[in-house]
């Protein structure tokens, strides 16, 4: 700017206060510091499977692994905080080095969204091979079949990032509200586990077909050409909830179950969660009352009238014809028409 020319134009003279103005406020811009949210860090706990939030109130890129534990070390084992490992990215820290590690050298920045660290026990070498026979250990961990609605959802948050455990939870709790609310639709009772938005959202998360398989849906068999010359099993491709595998108060609370991880896990508000349907009541049926049926009276079928579509069942009549019927009625006009004669004689 101080190299251009000096010029009585007033012209010139504006576009120089200009360009001063513009030079001053680019260089405010650049030294005022960018204020960012920083990111929510969760610990997933290895041995019990729980997850624990860190207040990210605190963070900073010089945020040591030591300062980002305090906020749960009396939570934690005496073990893990001398010899525990923490893991992230295939990275793993052991408890030695957490004093002098970083967020910045993990790789972690102040403009990540969410980021979930594992904290595990120390890494044991393998055991010795003995020739003493040993007990048989039996997993007790709960598989599909076993699971309920409740450890499904747990399974969901403690094996999934919160936006894809968000997503996942508010998804099911939609086909939820398509089943309860439909009775006897086998359309929402139907799943195709290939459907794109599905596993978008819910098949590919870890804990979201355990949930439905815990809500009573199977797997629909798949059927095999009898001239496939594969001997590999095919993978079943639908999921479907039977009449008798579905029980209205499980499906309640599962539901209840999902909106209550909502709110009180992932702080989703009320106002985003759909509100709960309820199913159907179902209509009594009409009770006949004694005046529709008489036992003294008659009751005849007419073919000659239900040939030409007339109405073929007369009640109550003596089982006359219409021919004789409209004779009676004639008659009936007959005798009114000769007393009206005779009062005026």
């Amino acid at each position: 700017i101080s190299s251009l020319p000096r010029t009585k134009n007033p012209n010139v003279h504006i576009s120089h206060q200009v360009i001063h103005t513009l030079t001053a406020a680019h260089t405010t811009a650049r030294s005022t510091k960018i204020h960012r949210m920083p990111p929510r860090i969760a610990i997933k706990c290895v041995w019990s499977g729980a997850r624990q939030t860190i207040p990210p109130s605190s963070l900073t890129p010089k945020t040591t692994l030591a300062e980002l534990l305090e906020p749960i070390r009396a939570t934690l084992p005496p073990l893990v905080l001398e010899q525990g490992e923490l893991l992230y990215v295939r990275q793993c820290i052991k408890a030695s080095e957490w004093p002098s590690t970083t967020l910045k050298m993990l790789g972690i920045g102040m403009e990540d969204g969410g980021v979930l660290l594992t904290l595990q026990l120390p890494s044991s070498p393998p055991p010795i091979a003995s020739s003493e026979p040993t007990a048989m250990e039996v997993d007790d961990t709960p598989t599909s079949d076993k699971m309920t609605p409740d450890q499904a959802t747990q399974l969901i948050l403690s094996s999934n990032f919160d936006t894809d455990s968000k997503e996942c939870i508010l998804t099911l709790c939609k086909m939820m509200d398509n089943v309860i609310a439909k009775p006897g639709n086998e359309k929402v009772r139907c799943i195709r586990l290939s459907n794109e938005n599905f596993d978008g959202k819910v098949g590919s998360r870890r804990g979201g077909v355990e949930f439905l398989l815990a809500c009573g849906f199977t797997y629909r068999p798949t059927v095999i050409p009898l001239l496939s010359k594969s001997t590999e099993t095919p993978k079943p491709e639908f999921l479907e909830l039977l009449p008798p595998n579905e029980s209205t108060p499980t499906l309640l609370s599962a539901r209840k179950a999902l909106a209550t991880t909502l709110l009180q896990e992932l702080h989703v508000p009320s106002s985003e969660i759909p509100k709960m349907k309820t199913p159907p009541t179902k209509a009594a049926p009409a009770k006949r009352t004694n005046a529709e049926f008489d036992v003294f009276k008659t009751c005849s079928y007419n073919t000659q009238s239900a040939a030409v579509g007339a109405n073929a069942t007369t009640i109550g009549d003596g089982g006359l014809s219409t021919t004789e019927r409209k004779l009676q009625t004639l008659q009936k006009k007959t005798r009114a028409a000769g007393k009206k004669d005779a009062s005026f004689e």
